[in-house]
């Protein structure tokens, strides 16, 4: 306790004020977030390995989709991109002579 009080001299009652909002914050953050993982976990009847080795189609989508739009929608996004740009086939990028600049 004796520590709780020295930070808040040094700091200020503001600064002190700051972190501790940031701090609660970042825990309500994480908690939704957990509580949202466990309700969409919870969705799904897949327990044991043998049930997973049951899954539909339907329902691994979803799962990836989930994945993709909530947990790592950054690295989703740039990893649909490289592989669209490296294997979407080939694409001709010379404009008709025409159209060229001279």
């Amino acid at each position: 306790m004796e520590s709780i009080t020295r930070l808040f001299h040094i700091l200020g009652p503001r600064a002190t004020t700051g972190l501790a909002v940031l701090a609660g914050y970042l825990l309500l953050v994480r908690k939704l977030r957990h509580l949202r993982r466990d309700r969409e976990h919870a969705a799904y009847p897949y327990k044991t390995r043998d049930d997973l080795s049951k899954m539909t189609a339907e329902h691994a989508w979803a799962i990836v989709k989930y994945c993709m739009t909530l947990e790592f929608p950054f690295m989703s996004e740039k990893a649909l991109a490289f592989a669209l740009f490296k294997y979407g086939g080939p694409v001709d990028f010379s404009l008709p002579q025409s159209q060229m600049l001279t």
